[in-house]
């Protein structure tokens, strides 16, 4: 019965698998804790641009650059021999000229497969917030028929995303570099006339092990 109840836990969410492997742990004197499924620390350089989904993938490592940084931890909710079930949390900051500043906040859940060589490829989907700070003087008309500019400190859009990344370890103690691509929208950019942006995101980081499985 208490097989069937782990199953089911596991099935319904990552949270739910973490209650159901913690109580097995306990029952079997293993040592656990919430804070030993963070893995690593995710640091990368990015560079985004408008564009149609996966529109602009090689324009992000060719074309012109409209820079940001991403800081984020990865929590492994389930590790095997050939794959884990990781979940993401990041925080990033992006400039695009003329278009606007994004400070976002968010999270993904996927897979990561390992491969030969100590490489290792992973998908995932997230969902999270974005705080957009125009880059560039907006005017509006004012009762007396004039334009004055708008002062706004920025506006808040929620965001989602579909990402890859291959990753490659470098050292024994699991240090690894790697490349990514991602797929965001951001919803409620200008709502009376683009509900949608699409966002193409191209990075390159080093993961830094926590600790080892």
């Amino acid at each position: 019965m208490k097989r069937i109840v782990v199953i089911l836990l596991a099935m319904l969410c990552p949270a739910g698998y973490l209650i159901a492997q913690t109580a097995t742990n306990v029952e079997k004197g293993k040592k656990s804790g919430f804070f030993n499924k963070f893995t690593y620390v995710d640091i990368a350089v990015t560079n985004t641009h408008t564009a149609m989904p996966f529109g602009a993938f090689y324009r992000l490592f060719t074309g012109e650059l409209h820079p940001g940084v991403e800081i984020g931890t990865e929590i492994t909710w389930n590790h095997t021999k050939r794959y884990d079930w990781i979940q993401t949390i990041k925080v990033g900051y992006s400039f695009q000229e003329y278009l606007q500043h994004m400070i976002n906040i968010y999270t993904e859940g996927g897979m990561r497969y390992r491969l030969p060589w100590k490489m290792d490829v992973s998908g995932k989907l997230g969902v999270g917030y974005i705080f957009a700070i125009e880059d560039s003087k907006v005017f509006v008309l004012d009762n007396d028929g004039k334009y004055v500019e708008r002062l706004e400190a920025g506006r808040s859009n929620l965001m989602a995303s579909l990402g890859f990344d291959l990753r490659k370890q470098i050292d024994k103690k699991g240090v690894a570099i790697f490349i990514g691509y991602q797929q965001k929208i951001q919803f409620g950019f200008i709502n009376s006339y683009v509900p949608m942006l699409p966002l193409n995101m191209g990075s390159v980081g080093v993961s830094i092990p926590l600790h080892k499985h």
